[in-house]
């Protein structure tokens, strides 16, 4: 192992697979929503994680799928640019679902970076001999440096993990200063708490057609508490009237859930306006994507 060494870490694989959950614990922080449905993560988010002998900067990274909308092809060529900026791939697996491994080894093929594959939700499983045969299919694979059983959930295997992940970095200096968790700030981070509550607490195709702006983040010294005022986009009126159910009751859920959330976040006391907004099939529109914090 190296005496210090630094580089960038891409976290890749299909939707709902656990890569901000690892994020997550690895950072004993919560920097990613965490949801069951899939395309919870729309932007790289860099997580950095500071070790005795070592600093791994992480980007968090969308699922991939199939593009069906502008912001799915926003979305794919996230996934590309944190690949081509990393030092290592950590192409992460959910072993309890019936995944194809085609479109993995596809993914993976032309990759120029070490892989760590990371076989994830391990503590699913009481048998395991097919866990076994599935390491043993995946390391014929040329690129493949590593392969590491985890339960990201459970926190197991995950410091042995990182030694694989520093046995690999160059050496090198910190990259970032050692105080921070992320390059993102509170404004980005504020906005995704409320998206995370958006697709917890909606359903059918309200939590894809919705997107957050915060327009408003300013600390009110007189009642030491935070004043913050965002918007809750979505793509059809018929969504806007869902969003807010019958006498407000449903954002009135969203804005208490998110408002207990960002206390969290923030350690501080906040008054929270939700509001919600209709930008007609912003998802497919380039003017609205950048407008929503989505570059193309």
């Amino acid at each position: 192992m190296n005496d210090f060494c630094s580089g960038f870490v891409a976290i890749v694989g299909l939707p709902n697979v656990g890569k901000s959950t690892l994020l997550n614990q690895i950072l004993n922080e919560k920097l990613g929503i965490v949801t069951r449905k899939p395309g919870t993560t729309r932007t790289n988010i860099l997580g950095i994680s500071n070790q005795p002998n070592g600093q791994i900067v992480f980007y968090d990274t969308p699922g991939i799928e199939r593009a069906k909308s502008r912001l799915d092809k926003i979305l794919v060529e996230e996934v590309k640019t944190a690949c081509a900026n990393a030092d290592i791939v950590l192409y992460m697996i959910d072993v309890a679902s019936n995944f194809n491994q085609e479109i993995i080894k596809d993914f993976l093929l032309n990759m120029e970076v070490p892989i760590v594959l990371v076989l994830n939700k391990i503590d699913k499983f009481k048998d395991k001999t097919v866990l076994f045969e599935m390491m043993e299919n995946f390391s014929k694979m040329k690129n493949i440096h590593e392969i590491v059983p985890i339960s990201a959930q459970k926190n197991q295997n995950i410091s042995r993990l990182l030694d694989v992940l520093l046995e690999i970095l160059p050496e090198g200096p910190e990259l970032y200063p050692p105080d921070i968790l992320s390059d993102s700030d509170d404004v980005f981070f504020v906005s995704e708490l409320i998206r995370e509550q958006v697709y917890l607490k909606s359903y059918k195709e309200i939590p894809y057609s919705s997107a957050v702006r915060v327009h408003r983040f300013e600390m009110n010294s007189k009642k030491s508490l935070y004043e913050i005022e965002a918007v809750i986009f979505v793509e059809r009126e018929s969504q806007k009237g869902i969003l807010i159910g019958k006498n407000a009751s449903k954002i009135k859920m969203i804005g208490e859930s998110s408002r207990l959330e960002i206390e969290n976040y923030l350690d501080t006391k906040v008054y929270l306006n939700l509001k919600v907004g209709v930008k007609e099939n912003w998802r497919q529109k380039d003017s609205s994507l950048n407008e929503l914090g989505y570059s193309n």
